[in-house]
């Protein structure tokens, strides 16, 4: 009991020296001017949500990307620049805008077309690999001593002329059937 005790004394201890400028504040003015810039991250999320579920509403057709991107402009305030501009200074912004989004568009296809051709590349490796081990392991149950049982096991249709000709061309004989 004693040893809960102190464990409890000392997690004051070191609760009061952490927030020991805190607790001697005067909770009024000092402690609402120093967190008054402080934004809590709840209000802010459920600030975000309220406005992507708004523009849902409004928008119901509106892609994903089109309301993230109209919730960033309004959060970033750059509607609000964007008005505050002359009539060429904001098509030219916009003009700008657009060149710029086309050109990262246009390399994200690039890459993304390279990066298809390497899975498809790399789908067609796998799958020799995987017929070549599959032929090697056929290969190497057909050299096995009794590799013409083996066959007519493997291919029950095939005839004894035909196995004779595998087990020629296995054993590295050329045959010619002019």
């Amino acid at each position: 009991m004693r040893k809960m005790c102190d464990k409890s004394q000392s997690i004051a201890d070191v609760i009061n020296q952490q927030y020991k400028r805190y607790l001697q504040m005067n909770m009024t003015n000092e402690l609402s001017t120093e967190t008054e810039s402080a934004r809590l991250h709840n209000i802010y999320s459920e600030e975000v949500i309220g406005m992507f579920s708004a523009a849902k509403k409004i928008l119901q057709n509106a892609t994903i990307g089109y309301i993230s991107s109209r919730i960033c402009g309004k959060k970033n305030k750059t509607l609000a620049n964007l008005d505050s501009l002359s009539g060429s200074a904001k098509k030219e912004v916009v003009e700008w805008a657009i060149g710029t989004s086309r050109t990262r568009r246009q390399a994200e296809h690039l890459s993304q077309s390279e990066r298809i051709k390497e899975m498809v590349k790399r789908a067609e490796q796998k799958c020799q690999q995987k017929e070549q081990q599959d032929r090697s392991k056929v290969e190497k149950i057909l050299k096995r001593d009794n590799y013409i049982d083996s066959l007519k096991t493997f291919f029950p249709n095939v005839t004894t002329d035909t196995l004779n000709d595998v087990q020629e061309v296995l054993c590295g004989r050329s045959i010619c059937h002019c």
